[in-house]
């Protein structure tokens, strides 16, 4: 929810000169351009060229893209009016608010009202608020002080403003004696608490605003109190800190028949809309979001002809959208209903309501196929109807707003239609369209090139769909696109070059589309475009022994989050304790040190006097080599001497048994693995004395035939000390 309370729709009171600003003004823009190193001055330059000429307007440019995995996947829209929700600083307690002619109340005297206020000062910290000028200071009026404002006659409180001034502590409970107060701001002071029944009276029945939302108070509505201000036009309750606000809508706010703005959700509301709501003729502005144990009522709301902004986010409601629903609100603005419980399909003559900017209905129950008339709304900019059971969109429904800036339908897992039919239907906004989410439905077909025509997008999510294919190659003046999405589908081929020309993109999610990879598997590089991002190395499977990096684009480190099938898992790291290469990593062997390396060294190293067994390009696991073979001085020197033997996986094991093997061949460097001569000094060795040979020229049978590699020389004079029969163990 906002910070405020719009006082008036901005539309009706500024020019369209100076409603447009320029969208390289825009905090979006300037992330874009900021956020990357490699965009210098010039490049700047010639993207605010091009988005003048292509007239952008950022009015509601508030739903920017999400800058994580977690947000992607269901865009948020922050809550929007068409003022700062707190607009007290800029205009004063009662803008906008008509003043009656009324008699000044003079039962106290101005100076028992500056006693109040003092009370006031001192009961909330007053010492550190962010603004308390002149107060206290006995030679300046109290009406001169920071916020107050007076009766130019008669010196009597007529308005306090204390809106974020870091109010701490409990509100006085003496302002019943400020007889003439209209209009109370104390918002958005979050260590503000206290109870309200403490703060109103029934005897405040001049007050015409009352604005204590997001603060921290709690305790019941006054059901007996608030309903006798009579001449309240602003109740802003919401978003009280804690436990918030209590106990039921009041059964007779419609007695509040000057009632144009209420605000009083966020807070822990039950029961019912109550009936008497439909007297409220001139509200505006309804909040009642995120009151989830409303029970219904719905229904009587809809005689408020004049309601613009129907804010019951996440409010328990539940039911069906009657046929006549936009029939009922002419002059709808900001349609949030996302997070309750409506069933049946949605209203065609929602398309009636020409005024509407925003319409929410995530997270409902609604079915049936999206109303062609929806996409006639002229001024739409955002239309999430993501979180249902929606089958499809009505045939002939064209997307004709030229402002519309959100279409979210994700979610709607029975939505099956071809991909390429969206895009026809949306083409009428291409410049206008900036998020696009259909993640998790069932479109069909290829990603058609069509989808770089909007080229003002900043985030897309097409992932867990049914698209397959090849990604298309895009154009150098997708200028804004931060976030793309095409996880989970049926995607293949590689990531095209022309994505280096993206520099904006900052989060590329290509994962879990099996057939997406680099062409050449003896490399299994990645892009010349994009670097290894050691530092994001994750273990994607729990019962995986192994650890994987993502990537980063190199022209601005945007993160590419892929799968290691991409690069045949050859960039993936063992972790301690664990050794192999390709896809597999297995347990270090008893006689072997495995580290966490850099890759793409993932090799178990056999210890000195180990010895592979059974072969060397079969290894099953390693023996003591003093245990078959005994301690002597030629053992020691000819079995494993560098202790720097090399042992990993095939990483073609899987391919060479055509599939029939699932235990991996461990192959080792036999080069390193045995003395190369032996020498007449080793072999007078007296410890060797015992051992005789049976042909002293095939020393290589000592080592059960693994040291083809090896080129040992044995002298004729030997044999006569060597016995075969201990080099024929079985190891």
């Amino acid at each position: 929810m906002a910070e405020g309370l719009p006082y008036v729709d901005q539309r009706e009171n500024e020019s369209t000169e100076n409603r447009k600003a320029p969208i390289y003004d825009h905090p979006v823009f300037r992330e874009i351009s900021l956020s990357n190193g490699k965009i210098n001055k010039m490049k700047k330059d010639e993207v605010k060229k091009i988005l003048k000429e292509r007239g952008l307007d950022t009015r509601s440019l508030y739903c920017k893209a999400s800058r994580n995995k977690r947000d992607i996947r269901v865009l948020k829209t922050e809550k929007l009016t068409p003022l700062n929700y707190d607009d007290t600083f800029a205009y004063g307690c009662l803008h906008d608010i008509p003043i009656p002619n009324s008699t000044l109340e003079t039962t106290f005297t101005p100076q028992q009202e500056r006693a109040v206020l003092m009370e006031i000062f001192n009961q909330t910290d007053g010492h550190h608020w962010r603004k308390s000028t002149h107060w206290g200071n006995n030679s300046v009026p109290h009406c001169l002080w920071y916020g107050i404002t007076c009766d130019q006659t008669n010196s009597y409180i007529i308005s306090i403003a204390l809106t974020k001034n870091n109010l701490v502590g409990v509100f006085p409970g003496s302002l019943w004696k400020l007889r003439n107060l209209q209009g109370l701001c104390v918002g958005n002071n979050n260590r503000l608490a206290g109870n309200l029944f403490e703060i109103l009276s029934a005897n405040m029945t001049t007050l015409l605003r009352l604005d204590l939302a997001f603060n921290k108070l709690s305790g019941e509505i006054p059901a007996e109190i608030l309903p006798k201000m009579e001449s309240l036009v602003k109740v802003q309750l919401c978003c009280q800190l804690g436990k918030g606000l209590s106990s039921t809508i009041p059964r007779d706010i419609g007695n509040l028949s000057e009632l144009q703005v209420l605000s009083i959700g966020e807070n822990t509301l039950n029961g019912m809309i109550p009936k008497s709501i439909a007297k409220l003729k001139k509200l505006w502005f309804l909040d009642l979001e995120s009151v989830s144990f409303l029970s219904g009522g719905f229904e009587n709301l809809y005689n408020l002809s004049s309601l613009r902004y129907m804010h019951l986010s996440l409010a328990g409601l539940n039911g069906t959208l009657p046929d006549d629903f936009g029939l009922y609100f002419p002059a709808m603005i900001e349609c949030l209903l996302p997070g309750n419980h409506f069933s049946g399909s949605i209203p065609s003559t929602m398309g009636n309501m020409t005024n509407l900017w925003h319409l929410n209905l995530a997270n409902n129950a609604l079915s049936g196929k999206l109303p062609k008339s929806l996409g006639s709304i002229p001024m739409l900019q955002v239309a999430d109807f993501s979180g249902n059971q929606l089958s499809g969109l009505q045939e002939g429904i064209v997307f004709k707003s030229k402002s519309l800036e959100v279409l979210n339908l994700a979610g709607n897992k029975q939505l099956t239609m071809m991909f390429n039919t969206l895009l026809e239907a949306m083409e009428p906004i291409n410049q206008s369209l900036r998020i696009l989410n259909i993640s998790d439905c069932n479109f069909l077909g290829k990603i058609s090139a069509k989808l770089w025509d909007f080229q003002n997008l900043i985030s897309v999510d097409l992932s867990r769909n049914s698209l397959f294919g090849q990604l298309p190659s895009p154009p150098d003046n997708m200028l804004f696109l931060l976030n793309l999405d095409v996880s989970a589908n049926n995607l293949s081929g590689k990531i095209p070059q022309e994505f280096a020309k993206l520099l904006a993109l900052e989060v590329f999610d290509i994962s879990l589309n099996p057939n997406m990879h680099e062409s050449n598997e003896e490399k299994g590089a990645l892009p010349n475009f994009v670097t290894v991002d050691f530092k994001t190395l994750t273990q994607r499977n729990s019962d995986d022994k192994f650890r994987c990096p993502n990537a980063r684009l190199s022209y601005n480190k945007g993160l590419v989050v892929l799968d290691p099938n991409y690069y045949f898992y050859r960039l993936c790291l063992c972790n301690i304790g664990y050794y192999g290469s390709g896809r597999t990593c297995l347990s270090c062997m008893e006689g072997g040190v495995c580290h966490d390396q850099m890759l793409p060294t993932q090799s178990m190293i056999i210890k000195k006097g180990y010895w592979p067994s059974s072969l060397h390009g079969n290894v099953t696991h390693l023996i003591r080599c003093s245990q078959a073979l005994g301690t002597s001085a030629l053992v020691n020197t000819s079995c494993n001497p560098t202790g720097s033997c090399e042992c990993g996986i095939d990483p073609d094991w899987h391919r060479e048994t055509n599939g029939a093997s699932d235990r991996p061949f461990i192959t080792c460097n036999k080069s390193c693995l045995c003395q190369k001569v032996l020498t007449r000094d080793l072999l007078e060795d007296k410890a060797i004395d015992d051992v005789t040979i049976d042909n002293p020229y095939d020393m290589k049978r000592f080592f059960s035939g693994q040291c083809d590699l090896c080129s040992i020389t044995v002298p004729k004079y030997a044999a006569e000390w060597i016995d075969l029969r201990k080099l024929h163990r079985n190891f």
